[in-house]
């Protein structure tokens, strides 16, 4: 009976008792500063009453267990009177360091600039669709999260906001977006967005290059022909004076797919961010040399990876594609949808169709933003290969890390089709 008690004084409920509470409590504590630093302040108050509840449940234990008939049977080394005090010490020493860490560690987060930006005065950024959203978001590292306004699946031109992202839009200090000619519904909300909001247009930005928007009259009466050659050279001189003086409704605006112009608004985000939050100025400017970086290297990944291909002719959804064409040698493509809101009549699929095959189109690529009646048609009646380019990046994850493993995976899939 001895050794029994001996076991249960060394190895048994007490010591037990007493580790597990402070195993708790010390979990309880870095709980309590991770929650100081990165929490809101609602839910450091239930992690404050829930350990709260958990403390009154471990002394009620404590006390059933002070009381427990062992205690006068065995144990004698460890008296009853003494169990409860020395528990009572741990659990009370934890909890000092854990409130006294929590109360300390608001003041330090905001003096330690190493790991993390200052809080003070950060402002709060919403961004349209996933490519801007990951150039602002790699800017933006280790400061602050920007708001995703738009998640790809439907196309800008048509998309609308919930009322409860409207009011975050509404409470934004920056908005980023691409403008008018694309996102029509946003145009609308900008234009009764506070005084206060700094809006930044992408097509607005310094360094960022515009080409004209292809499909004009000229552009409709040349597509019903196969192409010859004073055809194509009408058209290149179309393009030049178009391209030199641009006016504003007819630009294409699908600016973010030239890595080119994604550098113009990484620098200008990066001064404009400086401006408004001195405070971070050094990790906006080491973060956009970083993305800078990285833009450079995508941009010869995509340049080895799409050369040889500028006589492969292939055929998109809609228009959405001449920045990265013109950027990298590619052909200029055929499309299937002149305006990507209204589908094309059956003349204008039968002259598509009838292109395809004298052309020997190769490569017909959708978009999953609009729907695939029309590309299953044309696969069905044609031999051409269909492959997908998501110009929104709608299935990736929005982050610093999704413009460049989007766009090369882009490149990637066009390389295939055409090369293939």
């Amino acid at each position: 009976m001895q050794a029994d008690c001996d076991t249960d004084c060394d190895t048994g409920v007490y010591r037990f008792q007493i580790d597990r509470d402070t195993d708790f409590f010390t979990r309880a504590r870095e709980a309590l500063v991770l929650a100081a630093t990165q929490l809101p302040v609602k839910e450091v108050y239930l992690i404050n009453m829930n350990l709260t509840k958990m403390l009154k449940r471990t002394i009620a234990v404590i006390r059933q267990l002070n009381s427990a008939r062992v205690l006068n049977r065995c144990c004698e080394a460890w008296p009853a009177r003494l169990l409860m005090p020395v528990h009572a010490f741990v659990l009370t020493a934890v909890l000092t360091t854990a409130l006294t860490t929590l109360l300390a560690a608001p003041a330090l987060a905001a003096t330690d600039n190493s790991n993390a930006g200052s809080s003070a005065n950060v402002p709060t950024i919403a961004v349209s669709i996933k490519p801007l959203h990951s150039l602002v978001a790699a800017v933006t590292h280790g400061v602050s999260e920007p708001m995703l306004l738009f998640d790809g699946f439907s196309s800008p031109h048509t998309a609308t906001l919930k009322p409860s992202m409207l009011r975050h839009l509404h409470s934004a200090d920056v908005l980023v977006w691409v403008g008018t000619g694309i996102e029509v519904y946003l145009a609308r909300v900008v234009a009764d967005l506070n005084t206060d909001t700094q809006v930044v247009s992408f097509g607005q930005v310094d360094g960022v290059r515009h080409l004209p928007f292809r499909f004009d009259q000229h552009h409709h009466a040349h597509d019903e022909h196969t192409g010859t050659e004073d055809q194509e050279v009408a058209d290149e001189e179309h393009h030049e004076h178009s391209q030199a003086t641009p006016e504003p409704e007819s630009i294409d605006y699908h600016f973010w797919l030239d890595p080119h112009n994604a550098r113009q608004l990484v620098i200008h985000l990066s001064a404009s961010l400086a401006d408004i939050d001195p405070a971070n100025a050094q990790i906006y400017e080491s973060n956009a040399r970083q993305m800078l970086d990285r833009l450079n290297q995508l941009d010869q990944q995509l340049t080895d990876l799409l050369a040889n291909l500028s006589d492969v002719p292939y055929l998109v959804f809609h228009d959405s594609f001449q920045y990265l064409e013109q950027r990298y040698g590619l052909r200029r493509a055929m499309v299937i949808a002149e305006q990507p809101e209204i589908q094309p009549g059956a003349r204008r699929l039968k002259t598509i169709l009838r292109q395809v095959q004298e052309k020997n189109v190769k490569c017909l690529f959708a978009e999953p933003q609009f729907p695939a009646k029309v590309v299953s048609m044309l696969q069905r009646d044609s031999s051409v290969e269909v492959a997908t380019l998501d110009p929104l990046a709608s299935r990736y994850d929005a982050g610093p890390d999704l413009y460049a493993t989007w766009l090369l995976e882009l490149g990637q899939t066009l390389h295939d089709c055409l090369a293939g």
